[in-house]
C-alpha cells in the first residue's frame, strides 16, 4: 500500500488580546491571487495492470574455473556469477521469449564435471499494480540443467536480492515462495542465473513466472495482425509478406525434412499452415502467408522456401520473410524473387 501526504490548509482567523492576524493563504490560492496558474501534482500510481516482458538472454562469461574440483553445494556454484547490467549490449531475445527454450542435453561447453562453471543469464520485467494483494510468487522450471538462482531487483533491492529459496537444483520444480521480495506498484526485474557445471547437458527449457497460482504471460494473446491479416503465433512462426498482386507460396521444412505448405498443411512435428493467400491470382487483398509450430518444435535446422508460383501479369517481387519465436521477431529476410524462381533461407532451433 502506498501512502501520500495530506496537504493541510489553515485559513481560519486567529484572535488574540493584542492583535488580529490572518494566516497566509494556501500556496494555490496565493498563486491565483498573483495571476499564476497553480501546478497540479499527480501521484505516480505505478503499473496499471499485471504484465511481463519477454525473456531476454545473456551468454555470460564462458567457462570459469572453480577453486575446488570436489562436489560443490548448489549456492557455492554461483560464487563467480556476475549479473550483467540492464543496459549491457549482450542482452538479446531468448530462443523462445515466452518460456526461454535454451540449450539441450548435449549443449555443454565444459571439459569435465565440478571443476568449471558456465553461466547463462535470463531476465524479464514484471509489472505489478499497487492495488494487487499478493500471497505467492515463484519461478517454475522444466528441463533445467544443472541449477538456477533467482535474483529480484526493485526499489527495495536496487542491487538485487537472493535468499535460500532462490536456488533451484536440477530436477526441482521451482523456487520457494518469494512474494516477500517482489514489490507492488512498480516494475520488478527478475533475473535467472543458470549454471552448467558438468559436461554434456546445458539447458533451461521452460521458466514460468507465477503469481498467486497464475502464470504471467507476456501479453501475447496468440494472434497478431500483419498487413491487415490476423495470423497465429507459435513457438516457431514464419511469416511471408509481399507487395504486389502475385501468388507467392511459403514452404517450411522441419529438421526431419517434413515440409509444411499449401500442398501439405500439417506435419507430425506440429508444424501447420495457418494462412494461405492469393491461390493462383485469386482476387483477394491478402499478401501474407503464415506457418507455425504451436507446441514445442523439434531441435535442429529448418529450411524456409519462398516460391514465385504465379506472376499474375506482374514482374519480380520484393518480399519479407520473418521468423518469430513466441511472438518475438528474431530474424528477418528481405529479398527479391523472379517468376518461376525460389529463394531458400535457414534457421536453427536449439
Amino acid at each position: 500500500m502506498r501512502f501520500f501526504p495530506t496537504a493541510l490548509f489553515l485559513g481560519a482567523l486567529t484572535l488574540s488580546a493584542c492583535a488580529e492576524t490572518t494566516d497566509a493563504p494556501p500556496a494555490d490560492d496565493a498563486a491565483v491571487a498573483a495571476g499564476e496558474t497553480p501546478v497540479e501534482t499527480v501521484a505516480d500510481s505505478g503499473p496499471a495492470s499485471l504484465a511481463r516482458t519477454p525473456w531476454e538472454m545473456h551468454a555470460g562469461e564462458g567457462a570459469l574455473a572453480l577453486a575446488s574440483s570436489a562436489s560443490t553445494p548448489v549456492p557455492d556454484l554461483f560464487t563467480l556469477a556476475s549479473i550483467p547490467a540492464e543496459g549491457d549490449g549482450g542482452w538479446e531475445a531468448a530462443p523462445n521469449p515466452e518460456v526461454i527454450g535454451f540449450g539441450n542435453d548435449r549443449a555443454s561447453q565444459l571439459s569435465g564435471c565440478n571443476n568449471e562453471v558456465d553461466y547463462t543469464y535470463f531476465q524479464t520485467y514484471v509489472d505489478i499494480p499497487s492495488s494487487m494483494q499478493m500471497s505467492a510468487f515463484a519461478i517454475e522450471f522444466e528441463g533445467m540443467d544443472d541449477a538456477s538462482r533467482i535474483t529480484i531487483f526493485n526499489s527495495d533491492y536496487p542491487d538485487g536480492h537472493i535468499v535460500e529459496g532462490s536456488y533451484v537444483r536440477r530436477g526441482a520444480e521451482g523456487t520457494a515462495n518469494l512474494v516477500d521480495y517482489v514489490k507492488s506498484g512498480e516494475r520488478n526485474r527478475v533475473v535467472v542465473t543458470q549454471v552448467d557445471n558438468c559436461r554434456i547437458g546445458n539447458q533451461l527449457d521452460v521458466a514460468r513466472v507465477v503469481l498467486d497460482g497464475q502464470v504471467i504471460e507476456t501479453g501475447n494473446d496468440g494472434t497478431i495482425t500483419v498487413d491487415g491479416t490476423e495470423i497465429r503465433t507459435g513457438d516457431v512462426q514464419v511469416t511471408l509478406q509481399w507487395n504486389k498482386a502475385v501468388d507467392l507460396d511459403l514452404y517450411v521444412s522441419d529438421p526431419a525434412g517434413d515440409e509444411v505448405s499449401y500442398q501439405n498443411t500439417s506435419v507430425a512435428s506440429g508444424g501447420e499452415l495457418d494462412v494461405d493467400a492469393r491461390r493462383s491470382c485469386a482476387d483477394t487483398p491478402e499478401t501474407v502467408e503464415n506457418i507455425i509450430w504451436a507446441g514445442t518444435p523439434p531441435t535442429g535446422e529448418y529450411s524456409v522456401k519462398v516460391n514465385y508460383y504465379n506472376a499474375c501479369d506482374e514482374g519480380p517481387v520484393e518480399y519479407t520473410a520473418t521468423l518469430r519465436r513466441g511472438g518475438t521477431v528474431v530474424e528477418v529476410w528481405e529479398e527479391t524473387v523472379a517468376f518461376g524462381q525460389s529463394n531458400t533461407h535457414t534457421f536453427s532451433v536449439n
